[in-house]
Parts: structure tokens; sequence; C-alpha cells
């Protein structure tokens, strides 16, 4: 009896510590996660840090704050993250293969200078070894990375070719050759249209521009912006047209202002008439006629001022 007692009480005191256990794990709490998981892990998986990133959305959509956006995220990231370990493998398998490439010249010399040295002899060995299975792997390398990296894909080609030639490598290199040289010239097509597109806008802007201050009587500002648009695009036929009416409205205007000046100077307004001249100088700065009546004005001007003075 007292046995049987006190088998019921050790079971029962094992039950309660199961319970106890048991309650326990279930009310162990929650890792705390941020207030937008989604957007932590994406700003994470662009730093980088895809396996922090990959925890992160395991355990929101674990408590159940999971929708289709976090399954895509978490679907997008682990690829990221395959696809950046592959290539890192890839550029490891690249350096190891070209450092073997380097001490098999080094160890062939070796071994030819001392043919019983065993120790050469095994790392020749195991060199050559190493670049028949690195040839391998870099050829399934090249085929891997060839719809996502063609740069990487060709390197491994390349030097898989240089060990031992393959056709279906090589044609598979050229392949990749001629759709990087297709990129590039689309790039550079891209580049110009771009450049064409900017340089179009720059002079129909100018363009625009010159033809306010024609409209507006400011010839001298309208024909600089028609020179450097034409410096730029000197094909460009509307703004060879309006300076070319720009011109004609020029020389008109000049001629005007030389009588309305060579007037005032004949009546005795030798200031009036530099004046006038000085606006037409503004108006063509190369003009030598305009430059020597004012000059003519100055000296009359200084002798006129020194006739003052004496008297």
């Amino acid at each position: 009896m007292n046995n049987r007692l006190i088998s019921i009480a050790f079971s029962c005191i094992m039950l309660s510590a199961c319970s106890v256990i048991k309650k326990e794990e279930v009310t162990q709490p929650k890792p705390a996660l941020p207030d937008n998981p989604l957007l932590v892990a994406v700003e994470l998986s662009n730093d980088g840090r895809w396996g922090e990133a990959v925890k992160l959305l395991e355990q929101a959509i674990a408590q159940g704050l999971g929708n289709d956006d976090y399954l895509t995220a978490l679907s997008e990231i682990n690829q990221q993250q395959r696809s950046h370990e592959d290539e890192l493998q890839a550029k490891l398998l690249l350096e190891e293969t070209r450092s073997l490439q380097k001490q098999l010249p080094i160890l062939n010399r070796l071994a030819y200078s001392d043919p019983h040295n065993s120790h050469v002899a095994e790392q020749l060995l195991s060199a050559r070894s190493g670049l028949i299975l690195n040839r391998q792997a870099l050829s399934e390398c090249g085929w891997q990375q060839s719809g996502q990296n063609n740069s990487l894909a060709r390197q491994c080609l390349e030097l898989a070719l240089s060990i031992k030639a393959d056709e279906e490598d090589q044609r598979l290199l050229s392949q990749l050759t001629e759709k990087k040289v297709n990129t590039l010239r689309k790039e550079v097509q891209k580049q110009r249209g771009i450049r064409e597109k900017a340089l179009k806008d720059r002079s129909e802007d100018r363009l625009q521009h010159a033809r306010q201050l024609f409209r507006s009587g400011h010839y001298a500002k309208a024909r600089k912006q028609l020179k450097q648009l034409l410096s730029e695009d000197p094909d460009n036929q509307a703004a060879i047209k309006l300076l070319a009416q720009l011109q004609t409205k020029v020389e008109a205007y000049m001629d005007s202002l030389l009588k309305t000046g060579d007037r005032m100077y004949r009546e005795g307004e030798i200031e009036g008439a530099k004046a006038i001249w000085q606006a037409a100088l503004n108006l063509d700065p190369n003009d030598v006629r305009v430059k020597e009546k004012i000059k003519r004005a100055d000296r009359v001007l200084k002798n006129l001022e020194s006739l003052r003075k004496t008297n």
C-alpha cells in the first residue's frame, strides 16, 4: 500500500513539472519586431544583409503578419542571396584557378630541376588535377551565369578555354561577347540620343529667347543668343534664318543711328552725337566707322574743355 501511494505521489509530481515546463514554453515571449518589418527587411537587403532580412521576414510571417507582399519579398530576397553567393563562389573559383595557372610553370621548372623530389611531384600533380577539376567548374559557372551576369560568365568561359578548348563553351562565349557588344552599341546610341535631345531642347530655348529679344528691340542680346546657339548647333536653319533677319534689321538701325549722330555732330551737339554713336557701338562692337566717329567726338570735346579752361 505504501509503495502504491509513493508511486502515485511521484506521478503527480512529474505531471506538475511537465505542466509547468509546457506552460513556460507557451508563455515564452515572441521576438520583438519593428513597426514595419517589410520596409526594414527591404532596407537590409539593399544593404547586402540578406540573412538578417530573411530572418526578420520569417519571424513576421510566423507571428501572423505575413501577407502576399511579405511572401513575395521573402522569395525575392532569398533569390538575391543565392545569386550573390553564387557570384562570390564564382569569383573565388576564378582566383583559385588563376593562382594554379601561375604556380604550374614554376612547379614544372622545379620538377625538371629535381625530378626525384617527391614533394614537388605531389604539388605538380595536385596543381594539374586542380586545373582539370576547376576547368569543369568554370564551364558550369559560365553556363549558369550566362543569363544573369554576362561579364562573370565570359570570365569563367575564357579561363576554362585557356585550360582546354571546347566547342560548346567557345560558342557560348562568342554569343555572350556579341551580346555584350550589342548592349554597348545600344548604350552608345541611347547616350547619343540623350545628348541630341538635350542639344535640341537647349537650342529651342535659346531660339525662343532670341526671338523675344529681337521683337523687343534688344538686337545685341538676340545676336549673342543666336551666336551661342549656332556654336553648338551650326546647322540649325531656324537660327540661321533669324540671324539673317536680325542682321538686316541691325544694319538698317545702324544706318539710322549713324545718320542721326552725324546730323547732331554737324549741328554742334557733340555730346548727343557721341551718345548716339555709343548706342550704335553697343549694337555692333566691331564697327570701325563708329569707333572712329566716337574718337573724333572725344577729341572735339577735349578741345572744347581746354578752351573753357583757358577762357
